[in-house]
């Protein structure tokens, strides 16, 4: 992965868990028209889906 697309999925994630974004607004910030694809590209990324990450970073906190 590019790092331009690394830096892209890191800020995402950063606003995904800071709840300041929904899933499909995240793909539009990172330039995908359509959920279905970021969110395997996410899963790619980080090994686990958008909404799982989200729930698991709450957990957390």
């Amino acid at each position: 992965m590019l790092w331009e697309s690394k830096s892209k999925f890191l800020s995402v994630r950063d606003l995904l868990e800071n709840k300041k974004m929904n899933v499909t607004e995240a793909a539009f910030e990172v330039g995908y028209a359509h959920q279905q694809s970021f969110t395997k590209a996410f899963k790619n990324h980080f090994g686990t889906n958008p909404v799982d990450h989200i729930r698991q970073a709450v957990t957390e906190y």
